[in-house]
């Protein structure tokens, strides 16, 4: 993993430093990572497989497997990914305006 990590950062132009500071860890940490002297916590998987625009699967097993999908469904995969940021940003705002809309009306 530590290697495809390594080569997906250098793709995107990021540094180590960049990665880090996205994923709120070390330079060093990343670079244990990609020496395969370490693996990111669990918990960072599904982050670093979004910065990378790649599924979870594909971070673990250290390979893309959308190289051999057709490029319509790759267009799929990554609509869909848009699709769910969306929603998610608009749950969050009506979640914001529904808390601000209850506290009014219980000081009112």
């Amino acid at each position: 993993m530590g290697s495809f990590i390594a080569a997906l950062r250098k793709a995107n132009g990021l540094t180590q430093k960049d990665l880090a500071e996205k994923l709120s860890v070390s330079d060093k940490t990343v670079s244990r990572w990609e020496r395969d002297e370490g693996m990111p916590d669990l918990s960072l998987i599904p982050v670093i497989a979004e910065i990378f625009d790649i599924t979870a699967d594909e971070l673990l097993r250290g390979e893309r497997k959308s190289a051999m999908e057709p490029p319509a469904q790759r267009e799929s995969i990554r609509t869909d990914k848009k699709l769910k940021r969306v929603l998610a940003a608009n749950l969050a705002r009506y979640k914001n305006k529904s808390f601000i809309a209850v506290g009014l009306i219980c000081n009112g």
